[in-house]
């Protein structure tokens, strides 16, 4: 396969696999979630991280990114963080 190696290695336990496989392969899911684990997936087979960012329609600093937060904080970090997204514009 060709492209540039990364320096980052992600090494998953086949509980982790299962999980991102799972959330990959979902329908119902939060689109960012899917795409997110699909990221890790790529990265752990040891694609580079252009034919990965490719893959997806990200670019290659968000992969980075998403990978290198998977690594500190595993499956909880791909998913959003609370706040995001716009406030509401009516009281309730």
């Amino acid at each position: 396969m060709q492209g540039r190696k990364t320096s980052i290695i992600v090494l998953l336990t086949e509980q982790e696999q299962a999980q991102l496989q799972r959330i990959a392969r979902s329908t119902v899911l939060p689109a960012g979630l899917v795409i997110r684990s699909r990221v890790v997936l790529g990265v752990a087979e040891g694609k580079p991280i252009l034919h990965v960012a490719r893959d997806v329609g990200m670019t290659e600093r968000h992969v980075r990114q998403w990978s290198r937060r998977f690594i500190q904080q595993r499956l909880q970090g791909l998913h959003d963080l609370p706040g995001r997204g716009r406030n509401p514009s009516f009281s309730p």
